[in-house]
């Protein structure tokens, strides 16, 4: 019980220091605990999803500036 309480903090903890590949770790070796492999799943998904949209940021944010150094440059 006390290992579940472990388990479950680090995968949401993982924030910190592995966003993604902890949870999706403990998820794929918990097929055994439901508990933990539901805990793993749902914080696996949760640090995804911010992930994807700082990666998608990023990217805007770069094509936008390389869009605009070319419109002060040209002008």
């Amino acid at each position: 019980m006390t290992q579940n309480r472990v388990i479950n903090a680090l995968s949401y903890l993982s924030i910190l220091f592995l966003p993604v590949l902890f949870p999706l770790i403990v998820w794929l070796l918990t097929s055994t605990n439901p508990e933990a492999h539901r805990v793993a799943g749902r914080a696996f998904w949760l640090h995804l999803l911010p992930t994807i949209l700082g990666i998608t940021l990023l990217v805007i944010l770069g094509v936008s500036g390389i869009y605009m150094d070319s419109i002060v440059n040209s002008g």
